[in-house]
C-alpha cells in the first residue's frame, strides 16, 4: 500500500509538472514578429551611417620634427593623411619671427647710426 501511495504521488507530481508546462507553453505571450513598412519608390539623397567601436592602429608611425617651434597657424595635412616628400604639413605663425627681424633691423640701424655719429664727432 505504501509503495502504491509513493507511485501515485510521483505520478501526480509528474502530471502536475506536465500540465503546468503545457499551460505555460500555450498561454505565454508571443513576441510580435518584425513589422515591415512599404513605401513608393522615390529618388532622394542617400544617407550612409557607419557605427563602430574598438581601437584603430596606424599602418605606419612617423615622428615629425622641426627646426623652429611656435604656434601653428594652419594645418595642411590631417591625421593619417598621405603626404609626399617636401609637402608643407603645417605653417607656423610668423608674427614672432617678424617681430624678431624688425628688432634686429632696429638694432642694426641704431648701431650704424652710432658708428656714423662717432665718425662725425672724431673729425
Amino acid at each position: 500500500m505504501k509503495k502504491l501511495f509513493k507511485w501515485l504521488v510521483v505520478l501526480l507530481v509528474l502530471a502536475g509538472a506536465g500540465g503546468g508546462g503545457a499551460w505555460w507553453y500555450l498561454t505565454r505571450t508571443r513576441k510580435a514578429g518584425p513589422v515591415f513598412e512599404t513605401v513608393e519608390l522615390t529618388r532622394g539623397p542617400l544617407v550612409v551611417s557607419v557605427s563602430a567601436n574598438g581601437t584603430l592602429n596606424p599602418v605606419a608611425t612617423v615622428l615629425v620634427g622641426s627646426q623652429v617651434s611656435g604656434r601653428i597657424e594652419s594645418l595642411k595635412a590631417g591625421f593619417n593623411s598621405v603626404v609626399k616628400r617636401g609637402q608643407v604639413i603645417a605653417q607656423i605663425e610668423q608674427s614672432p619671427f617678424i617681430s624678431k627681424v624688425r628688432q634686429c633691423e632696429a638694432a642694426s640701424a641704431t648701431a650704424a647710426w652710432k658708428v656714423q655719429d662717432t665718425r662725425t664727432i672724431s673729425r
